[in-house]
């Protein structure tokens, strides 16, 4: 008798056993749904927001290197410009004519940007052609030397661009003579 008075606690307590595994089992398969919800929902919402960014830069071309983000360039440095097209130098060329306190009013320079180097511009003044170099809106005449009348001239300086007007001061040294001179220049084109 005691064997069967056992044998159904047995079988209650394989029914809780067996039970609980269904349970956990379930509840295995739940979590496991979830996950899978949520990998589907991030994975559609990563594609959505990646897809949306190149579509805004389809046709798009940026130049020199640079990058389509939003439908909007982002250009490497010494460019600009809607689709980098421009070096920085463009923004230079052109004829500016003002008043120098060398020269007198009516002065002319004239800028030309170099078509390989985008920093690079050539102004012509009065006297000579002169190699400069250009970063932002600023303007730097490395130490050069020119002939003149027969003199050899060192000049350098800087300058700075504000729209469609330039400020440029120029220090120059006659080497063979001597003298030397600074000359101030505001222009526009």
């Amino acid at each position: 008798m005691a064997f069967q008075s056992l044998e159904p606690q047995r079988n209650f307590s394989y029914a809780i056993f067996f039970l609980t595994i269904i349970k956990h089992k379930q509840m295995k398969t739940v979590k496991t749904l979830t996950m899978a919800a949520v990998a589907t929902l991030l994975s559609f919402t990563a594609v959505t927001y990646s897809s949306c960014s190149k579509i805004e830069c389809v046709g798009k071309t940026c130049q020199h290197g640079g990058s389509c983000n939003k439908g909007k360039c982002s250009c490497p440095s010494n460019y600009e410009g809607d689709n980098c097209e421009n070096g920085i130098n463009k923004k230079f060329a052109g004829t500016f004519t003002g008043n120098s306190d060398c020269a007198g009013p009516g002065t002319q320079f004239t800028f030309a940007a170099s078509p390989t180097n985008p920093t690079q511009v050539f102004m012509q003044g009065p006297s000579t052609t002169l190699n400069c170099t250009v970063s932002g809106n600023s303007l730097t005449i490395p130490y050069q030397t020119y002939y003149s009348g027969g003199d050899q001239v060192s000049v350098q300086g800087s300058g700075t661009l504000n729209g469609n007007s330039i400020t440029i001061y120029l220090a120059a040294s006659d080497l063979t003579t001597g003298d030397f001179e600074t000359c101030n220049f505001t222009g526009t084109k």
